[in-house]
């Protein structure tokens, strides 16, 4: 199971409450612990907050104010080397290295691809979906 203690903390930002909402409990019930924001402003806020243990930022491309791409150079440009992940539906995502998850994903995408990104094992996928429906 991952831990705050293995892996550090998602920060996740993404302006639809709902997936945000989603995609906060999936990856609280596969053991991560996880940071929500509504947008990019809030997302560089809780970033300059608690850098030190952020170890991941998945965030949606397209928002107000910040979009994803924004957000991940500002970010980027204070950790060159923290892990992100992009999210996006309306958009191709595709942006330097990162990964990418296309809108709408299964629960098991979302939870896969922040273990490997992370590369710590985190709780079965099937026992977080199962546990989180």
């Amino acid at each position: 199971m991952a831990s705050e203690t293995q892996c550090g903390t998602i920060l996740l930002v993404d302006d639809n409450m709902a997936v945000r909402g989603l995609a906060k409990r999936l990856l609280e019930v596969a053991g991560y612990k996880v940071i929500a924001a509504a947008d990019g402003e809030e997302g560089l806020h809780f970033y300059e907050r608690h850098r030190s243990s952020i170890a991941l930022l998945l965030t949606d491309v397209v928002m107000p104010k910040i979009s994803g791409f924004e957000l991940a150079d500002r970010v980027l440009g204070m950790d060159s080397k923290l892990p992100v992940v992009l999210m996006s539906g309306d958009a191709p995502c595709e942006y330097r290295d990162m990964e990418c998850l296309t809108k709408p994903f299964r629960p098991t995408e979302l939870i896969e691809t922040v273990s490997r990104v992370l590369s710590v094992p985190a709780r079965s996928p099937r026992t977080a979906v199962h546990s989180a429906s």
